[in-house]
This record gives C-alpha cells, sequence and structure tokens, in this order.
C-alpha cells in the first residue's frame, strides 16, 4: 500500500451471523470484529471499521419495531463491546444502517435512534448511506444535520428521482431485496433520487473532515464498463461537487 501510494479508508466487518438469541454467535461476532480492528485493520494504517448487520427475515420480522426490550439489549451490548476492542485500537467502528437488516433506517430512523440511545456515543458510529438511507425514506441531508457526532462514515451513490424522501416525498420502506436484484436501486451520480450537493454541503458545514467512500455494485448490463464508470464519478466528483483530487 505503501509503495503503490494507497490508504486504507475502511474495511468490512464481520455480522451476518449475528443472533441475539445465541450467546455463542454474539460472543463470536464480538471477538472476530475485534480481532479485526487490532490485527488487521490498525496494522495497514486504517481507522474504520464498518459492519453490516443480519439480514433479517421481512416476512417473520417486517420493519419497523420487530425488536423486543431483551433483543434491542442484547444488540446495544454487543455493539458497545465491539465499539470498545475497537477503540483500544485506535479504530472507530461504525455500523450500517442497511435497507432489510435488523437496523433499518426505515421509518425515518425510527430503529436507528432506539440503538443510538442505547449505545455509547464515544464507542458507536454509524455509516451514513445515501442510497439506502433514501429507499428508507430518511433524507440524507436531514440525517447528517440530526445524527452528525455519530457519523463515523460516509457512502454515496444515488437513486431514482421517486425514492426521494425531499424531492418526491418517498416515506419507504425500500423495495425488496428481490426487486434490488431484478432492476439495481443503486444508481449512477445524477440519476435524480440524492441531493448530493446539498449533502456533501450539509457535512462541509459541520467540519467532516473523514473518508467518503464511492460505494457502488459492479456495473449490470448496460450499466457501462469499470472504467466509464470511474471516469464519469472523477468528473461528477470535481465539476458537481467541488472536490480536490490527490495524485
Amino acid at each position: 500500500m505503501d509503495k503503490y501510494g494507497i490508504a486504507c479508508a475502511n474495511y468490512w466487518g464481520g455480522g451476518d451471523y449475528y443472533d441475539p438469541a445465541s450467546p455463542d454467535k454474539v460472543r463470536a461476532t464480538i471477538e472476530d470484529n475485534i480481532d479485526l480492528a487490532k490485527n488487521h485493520i490498525a496494522v495497514c494504517g486504517g481507522h474504520h471499521l464498518k459492519v453490516n448487520l443480519t439480514m433479517r427475515d421481512l416476512k417473520a420480522h417486517p420493519v419497523p419495531g420487530w425488536w423486543t426490550t431483551e433483543e434491542l439489549g442484547v444488540l446495544a451490548k454487543t455493539l458497545n463491546e465491539i465499539g470498545k476492542g475497537c477503540a483500544d485500537a485506535g479504530v472507530k467502528f461504525c455500523f450500517h444502517p442497511h435497507n432489510w437488516t435488523l437496523i433499518d433506517p426505515y421509518p425515518a430512523g425510527t430503529e436507528v435512534k432506539r440503538i443510538m440511545d442505547l449505545t455509547d456515543p464515544k464507542l458507536v458510529y454509524m455509516v451514513a448511506d445515501t442510497a439506502h438511507l433514501s429507499l428508507a425514506g430518511t433524507d440524507p441531508v436531514k440525517f447528517v444535520n440530526d445524527w452528525f457526532p455519530r457519523i463515523g462514515d460516509i457512502h454515496l451513490k444515488d437513486v431514482l428521482p421517486k425514492y426521494s424522501p425531499a424531492k418526491s416525498g418517498w416515506k419507504g420502506p425500500a423495495p425488496s431485496r428481490e426487486e434490488h436484484q431484478r432492476d439495481n436501486l443503486y444508481k449512477q451520480f445524477g440519476t435524480g433520487g440524492v441531493d448530493f450537493v446539498g449533502f456533501i454541503g450539509a457535512l462541509r458545514k459541520k467540519g467532516y473532515d473523514q473518508w467518503v467512500s464511492l460505494d457502488f455494485d459492479p456495473p449490470r448490463p448496460g450499466e457501462g464498463t469499470i472504467t466509464e464508470n470511474m471516469d464519469f464519478r472523477k468528473k461528477y466528483i470535481v465539476e458537481t461537487l467541488h472536490g480536490s483530487l490527490k495524485s
């Protein structure tokens, strides 16, 4: 990484096997992520651990509010413990409020508020993902203004204008994972569902000076090549968002 001038933005940790009803899986989730922070991220000069939580069975546990008080308490304790281990290694722990997972940003951050109220603000941070927030009916600009002290990582991708809470009044929930598999819900910059100028402006106003990730899936048929997409994104960042790129 040093040889080629590459820095580590963040690492994707493990959480897909987490189950609040299984003490063994809870302990494994905690230990694996702390090990990742101490023995991999910190060693490579990274500063962030980002994790997705387990995908939920939406038929058995629809959003929102399926958590029992006990289950939510177990999750909060788990996140706090991982956050403490990460902090001891000099790494910021950020979980991802993600459509279709245990903590969904629908509706308007209800589940987010419940878990953030139970976790230590010095140990547990969040990923602000413009697409997942929008698809859930949460305005990304409002999310920055409401939660900035707890935001530790940023993911940028667009959505269709009809899924914009600010422009179209979309309230969520997000379309299903099956719909996403049929037609990519994550769109290229400039599709129109996300106000990126307002979003980046809110981050700048708050003094955000950490990584911003271009979080896109591999292009599907008809979505162009990786090179074409990256050239367009670079142009968009420089010309529309007035970003400066280091060589």
